[in-house]
Order: structure tokens, then C-alpha cells, then sequence
């Protein structure tokens, strides 16, 4: 993996904030889904190297909520994740909501 640095460029075509939702310096967003209120969201982020527990975890995956929400319940979760996790992470919530989505009215 090459040097990683704030102004290396991203590797997607998709540009976020590269700004990390909880202002670490260790970790440049990918992808995030922030509240208005900026204490609510979902972040995907590349690791700087050296910064994960294991080397092969790169990729980083937060959650935070609110604990004055009901859906959030206070919930506050970092967790490094390898290539292998995050394809694992995005199959299990696609069929969870493949599964949650009611089927299309045969009769309609």
C-alpha cells in the first residue's frame, strides 16, 4: 500500500467529505451518511497505515446514534475491517433488506 496522506487523492470517482466524521487524523472517508446534526452517521474510511490493530484490516466502519433516539439507542462502534469484511458486512445487510422489502402483488 502506498504512503497515505490528507492530500492523497481518492481512489473512487465519488467524492465525499474526505473529512473523517469523528475528526480523527488516522482515517480518510470513503463514503458517509451524516444527520443534519452532525451526531448521527454511518462512515466508511481507509486507514492510514499502522493505525488498525492488524495490518490487514485497512478499512475502518463507524456508527454513532444518539442516545436520545430510539433507533439508535446510543450506539457508538468503530470496527477494522479487512477486503473480506467489508464484502461479508455489504452481502448481510443486502439480504437483509432483500428480505425486509415485501414481494410485488402478483394479483396487482
Amino acid at each position: 500500500m502506498a504512503e497515505w496522506t490528507k492530500d492523497t487523492p481518492l481512489k473512487t470517482g465519488f467524492h465525499p467529505p474526505e473529512q473523517c466524521a469523528r475528526g480523527r487524523s488516522d482515517c480518510r472517508s470513503l463514503a458517509q451518511i451524516i444527520s443534519t446534526d452532525d451526531d448521527t452517521f454511518m462512515c466508511c474510511g481507509e486507514v492510514a497505515p499502522g493505525a488498525s490493530p492488524d495490518p490487514r484490516d485497512n478499512w475502518s466502519v463507524c456508527v454513532k446514534g444518539k442516545s436520545d433516539r430510539a433507533h439508535c439507542m446510543g450506539s457508538d462502534v468503530r470496527v477494522f475491517v479487512d477486503r473480506r469484511d467489508m464484502s461479508h458486512m455489504a452481502a448481510v445487510l443486502t439480504m437483509g433488506l432483500a428480505v425486509a422489502i415485501p414481494p410485488d402483488d402478483e394479483a396487482g
